[in-house]
């Protein structure tokens, strides 16, 4: 299962704004004490139109389909 944590906006070099959606998977982890228990697990970012996202670091990201670098501003 998948949650979104957060969703953001970006920036490329020629001033297009870009919003971008961070998912997270919940790995479920349950007990008898908590039964409904999860974990965070990995991480996926994509445009919200869809297109997929690479993270370089806390703020820089690439737009996979064209090879352009994005910023948080």
């Amino acid at each position: 299962m998948e949650k979104i944590i957060r969703t953001f906006k970006v920036k490329d070099s020629n001033n297009n704004v870009y919003v971008i959606i961070e998912y997270q998977t919940q790995i479920p982890c349950g007990t008898a004490a908590d039964p409904r228990a999860t974990r965070p697990g990995l991480s996926r970012f994509i445009t919200d139109k869809g297109y997929a996202v690479n993270k370089i670091n806390e703020s820089e990201f690439l737009l996979v389909q064209n090879n352009i670098p994005l910023y948080i501003y």
